[in-house]
């Protein structure tokens, strides 16, 4: 049933009671029912609203449901700012209170560039237990002013790498190199997706991720795994540079062993720097 009708004025709070009151949960329910009614500003909306809301509550009656209502009301404004606020879609956003923020901030990106259709809310809901990451993703996309029709279902296709790919487009983005073309040239490897992500993110935390060195990595992406390894053993020790990075990526196969005798060699002049002067202490003692 489509209950997109024109709003219209009436006293919220006796629409509230007329349609909710009779539910023994009526305190707390009305003022879902309140929420839901100011942001649709519908008079079918809120009664379809709280009928659903009626039959809902129990899975956001807890001690975050304020928090939850607060977002599933937002939801209901976006979709209906959207053209698509309908009885199955309120339904549909009512059996997925735990995630309702993340499927709120999705939905409101989705709406601001326009491509808050149909399709994209049903998509989103196909994937709602992978929605904080997708959400992420969507967000970081739409920071980064890449966030289209063709990126949102690029993402879509990678559900099992979702959260990998977020974590990986978020630290692109932190570095300002999260371009359509990195964007295209990063899901051209969605066997290596994890992989790549654990380069970028050592790479971005080591002040070193730049366009020149993720174009390297990518070229290697089979190579991924030992060079994540590799970075994350020389950042451990707090001596990931440019120059060790150059190494590791013309060795990328043996990046690990190289980058554990790269530490080894640290470690060992940082004990001669130590050792040095309190032997030349001890002579100077002993001479005196």
């Amino acid at each position: 049933m489509n209950i997109t009708s024109q709003p219209i004025e009436r006293n919220i709070s006796t629409t509230e009671d007329a349609v909710c009151a009779p539910d023994s949960r009526a305190k707390d329910l009305s003022k879902f029912a309140g929420a839901v009614i100011t942001a649709t500003g519908e008079e079918l909306a809120a009664h379809a609203a709280c009928k659903a809301a009626g039959r809902a509550w129990s899975k956001i009656n807890s001690p975050d449901n304020k928090e939850r209502a607060t977002s599933l009301a937002e939801g209901f404004k976006i979709l209906n700012k959207a053209g698509i606020l309908k009885e199955e879609n309120l339904n549909a956003l009512l059996h997925h209170p735990k995630n309702a923020r993340f499927l709120v901030l999705g939905l409101g990106h989705l709406n601001e560039i326009g491509i808050l259709i149909q399709a994209n809310f049903d998509a989103l809901l196909q994937h709602a237990k992978n929605v904080p990451s997708l959400t992420t993703g969507i967000i970081t996309l739409n920071e980064a002013g890449i966030l289209t029709q063709d990126n949102l279902h690029a993402l879509l296709q990678h559900p099992e790498n979702i959260q990998n790919l977020a974590h990986g487009l978020g630290h692109l983005n932190n570095a300002k190199i999260l371009t359509q073309d990195n964007f295209d040239a990063y899901l051209q490897h969605p066997e290596h997706v994890r992989n790549l992500a654990v380069g970028i993110v050592i790479l971005n935390k080591a002040a070193i991720l730049n366009q020149n060195n993720f174009t390297d990595l990518l070229q290697h992406a089979e190579q991924a795994l030992p060079l994540a390894h590799g970075f994350g053993s020389l950042h451990n020790a707090g001596i990931l540079i440019q120059n060790d990075f150059n190494t590791l990526i013309q060795y990328p196969e043996n990046a690990l062993i190289i980058a554990e005798h790269l530490v080894i060699e640290f470690q060992n002049r940082e004990k001669d720097d130590f050792l040095v002067p309190v032997q030349e202490h001890l002579n100077t003692s002993t001479l005196g």
